[in-house]
């Protein structure tokens, strides 16, 4: 679950700072700066603001010992902590509790300028996370297809920052429930949306789409 949560976070981010149709090649790595820095916060080292050790090491505060299975609920609370030594991206995760999605509380984090926590985290080998404010003019950053940041966006004359919205709930109890496919497929079409975290015990999922009747797609991990 942990490289899924990964994946949705790195795929928020890539849709923040490129471009809608933006696809990977071969030439990415080195002809988009943008795309590599993304990368680059995610490496399995310690430094890394959202690596495996990150991540690991700060579900202990949720109660998860390293190592320990995470479920979809307790990897969106872990990276919403991490958010807050994110200069470069200043991305709010919202995590809605109890499948209630309050808008003034959205509104009042988004508009909450980003501070540093002024913590390093540290490890074992007292590494901590450094990350730096890097908002290159050059890097266009796009939120839709009809939205572009170069810096932050401004709504009611207060600084919006960008916002993933992570909603925690059961759709089934072995598997997803039938009644839920229509609504879920509406979801996937959705052109904000980031997929959906799921699975159980050494078998995570990230849902990314669907096609045809009944068919999702998605990656797994093991």
């Amino acid at each position: 679950m942990l490289r899924c949560g990964q994946m949705m976070l790195c795929q928020s981010l890539v849709n923040l700072h490129l471009p809608p149709n933006w696809t990977w090649s071969i030439d990415s790595l080195g002809g988009s700066p943008a795309y590599r820095k993304v990368l680059d916060m995610f490496l399995d080292k310690k430094s890394s603001c959202y690596s495996i050790h990150q991540i690991a090491s700060m579900g202990v505060a949720e109660g998860k010992n390293v190592g320990q299975w995470f479920g979809p609920n307790t990897v969106a609370q872990v990276l919403k902590k991490l958010t807050s030594y994110d200069d470069w991206n200043q991305i709010v995760i919202h995590v809605a509790m109890d499948n209630t999605v309050v808008i003034e509380d959205i509104k009042s984090l988004c508009k909450t300028p980003h501070t540093s926590s002024g913590v390093n985290l540290q490890f074992e080998s007292d590494t901590s996370i450094t990350t730096s404010l890097y908002r290159d003019p050059s890097l266009s950053s796009h939120l839709s297809p009809h939205t572009s940041l170069t810096s932050s966006a401004s709504w009611d004359g207060h600084v919006w920052r960008p916002l993933l919205l992570m909603v925690p709930l059961r759709l089934g109890l072995s598997c997803i429930n039938d009644i839920y496919m229509r609504s879920l497929k509406r979801f996937f079409e959705l052109p904000y949306t980031v997929g959906v975290l799921g699975g159980k015990p050494n078998h995570a999922h990230w849902f990314i789409g669907y096609t045809g009747e009944q068919t999702t797609l998605y990656l797994s991990c093991y």
